[in-house]
């Protein structure tokens, strides 16, 4: 992910919250889109090591989502709707749950984001 989109997301979530206090996010698996679940998998992986860099942001590790998930009978790879996402980010206690797809355009990948904020309504970065 290019800083400059970082850059971006992380000044629209200091906007939404509008208070000093560094919100929590959670970070679903994101979606393949004609990419390899490895490929997926890394870039995922990527896109929350840089958050969680920033220090702008308290982000909830991917084993509690995970088990969270297990708890409820869901898997990450099968949680691709607003819905699954708002239940998750509701069990979790998080102010918001970031869901996306990979995908790739010639030898450049794409990265499509959504998140969805505390009052579940839908910010797409």
């Amino acid at each position: 992910m290019h800083n400059k989109s970082l850059f971006h997301f992380i000044f629209v979530l200091n906007i939404l919250l509008g208070q000093n206090v560094k919100p929590t996010i959670a970070i679903l698996d994101f979606e393949g889109q004609g990419v390899g679940p490895s490929e997926v998998q890394t870039l995922t992986e990527r896109m929350r090591t840089e958050i969680g860099n920033t220090n702008a942001v308290r982000l909830i590790e991917r084993k509690a989502v995970e088990k969270i998930m297990m708890e409820q009978g869901l898997q990450q790879s099968g949680c691709t709707s607003d819905e699954c996402a708002a239940e998750v980010g509701q069990l979790l206690g998080v102010q918001f749950m970031i869901s996306g797809s990979i995908g790739k355009m010639g030898k450049s990948f794409t990265i499509d984001t959504k998140m969805l904020c505390g009052n579940w309504r839908n910010y797409k970065i």
